[in-house]
């Protein structure tokens, strides 16, 4: 069987090559671009009676750990 070749012109390779390097921008993003993050040091108390409409009991002795997310 004989060989096919495909002739891309100009704009096609222009345009495949502008795509690539969006895709290579949004791959390395996050390396350049990063937010600094402080976690607060803040403790809430959170008394928690009920999950899901059943009693919680306090037969494990340790508090449950909840984290908050604002």
């Amino acid at each position: 069987m004989g060989e096919i070749k495909l002739k891309v012109d100009g704009y096609t390779k222009f345009i495949l090559t502008v795509i690539a390097f969006a895709l290579l921008g949004l791959l390395f993003k996050p390396l350049l671009f990063s937010k600094n993050v402080i976690a607060g040091q803040q403790e809430i108390d959170v008394n928690i009676t009920k999950i899901d409409g059943y009693r919680v009991s306090s037969s494990f002795g340790t508090p449950i750990k909840v984290r908050v997310v604002k």
